[in-house]
């Protein structure tokens, strides 16, 4: 199978390879096919999201979710499902796992599975059964599903030897192209400083941050945060 894996488009004030889907690929890529898509680093817009699927024609689509990108995401599988409701859509992530069941019932009608907590033990075996044509799933670890209309979540398993995970799969991640090629660690540390800023001085950021101070240490901490990025100077980067 063609599996297409999406990291969303989000307010970030950092761009690198999501471990979570190097690993996960590394454990299903032996026998199917695996695109990880960062939408972060190649600024893809939801209305741009139907030309990756388009571009890559993938069997199952899946996408991280954390609390922050749940609105977000939701219009992600809108659009996909919209364009393609043939698209086996599959959602995962700490949103998700936190409360499975009343979380999965967010993202309806367009997200037909979804795995709570880790998923680098359930996932090939659920590509594994939707492979043989499998209707239900009551063995596969962490993967929540529909059972004659009820929502089924089953108990995820944890990996107890990380070891056994191997690497992940930097090469469908191209960790050189999420910095330009070339770059000086002053221009990089610029770039960096940058994109703090810009993603700490966004007023919503700001003002939730400034609300959330309850005490001087967390004031003094809160300013500290900040000092170093405000007043580097170029010549302070190079090194």
């Amino acid at each position: 199978m063609k599996v297409l894996l999406i990291k969303p488009n989000n307010l970030a004030d950092h761009i690198q390879p999501s471990l979570g889907h190097g690993y996960l690929a590394t454990q299903i890529r032996a026998n199917h096919d695996v695109v990880i898509h960062d939408c972060i680093k190649d600024n893809t817009s939801i209305e741009q999201i139907n030309k990756i699927v388009a571009r890559h024609n993938p069997d199952i689509i899946g996408i991280q979710c954390y609390t922050f990108d749940t609105p977000k995401v939701y219009r992600m599988f809108e659009t996909i499902k919209k364009a393609f409701p043939d698209k086996i859509t599959v959602v995962g992530g700490a949103h998700i796992s936190s409360i499975p069941i009343e979380f999965f019932n967010q993202f309806q009608p367009y997200v037909d599975y979804a795995f709570n907590s880790e998923a680098e033990i359930g996932f090939s075996k659920f590509l594994a059964a939707l492979e043989r044509g499998d209707k239900t799933f009551p063995g596969i670890e962490g993967l929540i599903w529909r059972k004659n209309g009820q929502m089924v979540s089953n108990l995820p398993a944890f990996v107890q030897d990380l070891d056994k995970l191997g690497f992940p799969a930097w090469d469908l991640m191209s960790p050189a192209s999420y910095v330009s090629v070339g770059m000086t660690r002053s221009e990089l540390l610029a770039l960096k400083r940058q994109a703090f800023l810009s993603f700490h001085f966004n007023p919503k950021i700001f003002l939730t941050n400034l609300l959330a101070i309850k005490s001087f240490r967390h004031f003094k901490f809160f300013l500290r945060r900040f000092y170093h990025w405000i007043l580097m100077r170029p010549a302070a980067t190079t090194a």
